[in-house]
């Protein structure tokens, strides 16, 4: 991850997500990943303004656009991280 990472941190960031999505249960679990919601929040075709809203705003838009219970598939995370 390091070394792709360095010529590419968006790929670095996917990769990362890959190996521990499944280990987020919850949106505020995500929330608390910087890595981990970043892709969230480009799989889920989210603008980087998103960032601006409260933490309450932010966990509302996540929890409507994002099923948490593909985090438990891997080809879910796959998706996801693709999309991202």
């Amino acid at each position: 991850e390091k070394a792709m990472g360095e010529a590419n941190p968006g790929l670095r960031e996917a990769l990362y997500f890959r190996r521990v999505a499944a280990g987020a249960t919850s949106v505020e679990q995500l929330m608390g990943d910087r890595a981990l919601l970043q892709v969230a929040r480009g799989a889920a075709g989210l603008p980087r303004q998103f960032g601006l809203l409260s933490f309450e705003q932010q966990r509302a838009v996540l929890t409507e656009r994002l099923d948490m219970s593909q985090l438990q598939d891997a080809k879910g995370v796959a998706r996801m991280a693709q999309r991202y």
